[in-house]
């Protein structure tokens, strides 16, 4: 999107948001949300956004979790975040994925977990779809958390990373 064509953007995108598409409603969130924009309305946008989610638009489920980790619209609350991000996750969206495994590194809207962390961790790593570069960072965390993981830990999320990513004749 062109800078300072929102109303343009907004025009374009109305009939898509009037008949439920969840990308049309994920971009005029965004669009609601962006301080750039002279239509900034949080409430407009986190409504659209839910929307989406409410339609497991993963891009829009995201966009919320990281709404409610920086607490920008809405009051911060990091388990909140964790619980959208996982949410997206399970879609299979690689920067929830890599977000989930930091803040369960962390500790960040739960108790740090190493196993769950390595996990979400190993999902990024291999997320090309959706991460490109960064899944050498999410390699680099993943190898980070590995060495607090036993063996059979580390070979219980392996296992649990291939029925999640090999293709169904595979499993």
């Amino acid at each position: 999107m062109v800078k300072g064509h929102f109303t343009e953007a907004i025009t374009t995108l109305s009939p898509l948001v009037h008949k439920d598409n969840p990308h049309a409603l994920y971009l005029m969130g965004c669009i609601y949300l962006n301080p750039k924009s002279t239509h900034l309305n949080y409430q407009k946008g986190i409504s659209l956004l839910e929307r989406a989610v409410y339609l497991n638009y993963a891009p829009a489920i995201d966009e919320l979790a990281g709404l409610y980790l920086a607490g920008e619209g809405v009051e911060k609350n990091e388990a909140k975040a964790l619980h959208y991000y996982i949410q997206a996750s399970y879609i299979g969206y690689g920067p929830s994925q890599f977000n989930c495994g930091i803040m369960y590194k962390e500790g960040l809207g739960c108790e740090k977990d190493p196993v769950k962390a390595y996990l979400y961790l190993c999902l990024a790593s291999l997320n090309h779809k959706d991460l490109d570069d960064l899944t050498l960072d999410a390699a680099k965390y993943r190898d980070e958390v590995a060495p607090l993981l036993t063996p059979a830990q580390r070979q219980g999320v392996l296992s649990q990373v291939n029925s999640l990513t090999l293709p169904h004749e595979y499993k």
